[in-house]
């Protein structure tokens, strides 16, 4: 195994190893705002060219201030998208690649802000592990300004498998009068149980305004599409010119929690 550049097993990141496997196991902005705090402030273990003479040009070279340059090591995602890895300890960085390689340590902070401002696609914590978690381009951006990302979950059900969703408040709230609007169209329709507006983001696709729905559990995927139909045709008359509205079935146990956990119900079915 080649020799790491410092004693890798002097990180150890409790911590953030067990930020991550809360925010995994229950994503709610609470648990996800403490992982990515824990993130910024521990030092991770990021694999090296093994060949690291400063004349290497076979990895993009990264500086950071007053240091020299590290070349760090980068792969292309399916969408050819350029993708770094990173591992919260030795432990996880050997469970990637048994045969070992070099490492560097550094601090998650320094991590985000080069990621940033050589446009990484994403980010990948401790690949080919349990204990994983990917940080896209839009959360990469957003904490190297110094704030914290929306609430992220992954939630296969919705658009393309395996997607990041980014679920958060409307930026600007609708109308009260559109509001009120919506909560007399769903009233006639016993088999929604709750509905919630919010912001949908799907990577590579923009934002939308979605609302989701939470439907009676017992309910066949054709009922819901019929449901589906026909409440979109009674919304379309409310709904501006310009703006695009997206209906969710929030089907999914972990994506209904994300949802409930960034915006309170618009709606509610009488008990």
């Amino acid at each position: 195994m080649p020799a790491p550049l410092f004693d890798t097993g002097d990180i150890l990141n409790s911590g953030l190893s067990a930020a991550l496997q809360v925010a995994r196991r229950n994503p709610t902005p609470t648990t996800v705002a403490a992982f990515y705090e824990a993130l910024l402030n521990s030092t991770l273990v990021l694999p090296v060219p093994e060949d690291l003479m400063p004349s290497s040009t076979a990895e993009p070279q990264y500086e950071t201030d007053d240091e020299e340059p590290i070349p760090l090591v980068t792969f292309e995602d399916d969408a050819g998208e350029t993708v770094l890895v990173a591992f919260t300890d030795e432990d996880a960085a050997i469970a990637w690649e048994p045969e070992g390689m070099a490492y560097v340590g550094l601090r998650g902070l320094d991590l985000v802000l080069l990621a940033a401002e050589h446009a990484i696609a994403s980010i990948v914590l401790n690949p080919g592990n349990d204990n994983t978690w990917r940080m896209s381009r839009a959360d990469i951006a957003t904490l190297a300004q110094g704030e914290l990302p929306a609430h992220t979950v992954t939630a296969p059900e919705v658009g393309v498998a395996g997607t990041t969703v980014v679920i958060a408040p409307p930026t600007e709230a609708p109308p009260a009068r559109w509001q009120m609007a919506v909560r007399e169209i769903l009233a006639g329709y016993p088999s929604i149980e709750a509905a919630y507006v919010f912001e949908l983001h799907l990577a590579h696709e923009g934002s939308r305004l979605a609302i989701g729905l939470e439907l009676y559990r017992e309910m066949t995927s054709e009922a819901q599409d019929r449901l589906v139909d026909t409440v979109l045709s009674d919304f379309a008359a409310h709904l501006p010119e310009d703006q695009t509205l997206e209906f969710v079935i929030l089907d999914e146990p972990d994506l209904l929690q994300a949802v409930r956990d960034a915006v309170p119900a618009l709606y509610t079915h009488p008990a």
